[in-house]
């Protein structure tokens, strides 16, 4: 099984058995394309990178995630095409990671 499929959204006590992890330098040595291409590719689908490894977030985490955004945005009455980004985060900090609020609203 390949680390970018490696899912994070199952919370910190499955991130810590998870095998087969890829980094930049890893996938690198395994793909044909520049650190930019595979970068772009990996952030087309998702993946973020956390402590040095890519990952993707399991799309029912992030549709719970993604609810709680579109909630937040009803209850502060913002429109979705300018969401204040670091604001919107900050307020969903304590239900979820900062990097999952922020790659919600990348997608």
């Amino acid at each position: 099984s390949s680390g970018i499929n490696a899912e994070y959204g199952r919370g910190e006590e499955f991130e810590g058995t998870i095998e087969g992890k890829l980094n930049t330098t890893d996938l690198l040595g395994l793909i044909q394309a520049s650190e930019k291409e595979i970068r772009s590719g990996l952030d087309d689908i998702g993946s973020v990178e956390l402590d040095g490894y890519w990952r993707t977030v399991e799309t029912e985490y992030l549709t719970s995630v993604m609810s709680r955004v579109l909630m937040l945005l009803v209850e502060k009455a913002w429109s979705w095409e300018r969401v204040p980004l670091i604001e919107c985060c900050r307020a969903l900090e304590e239900l979820q990671p900062l990097f999952v609020s922020e790659l919600s609203l990348r997608l």
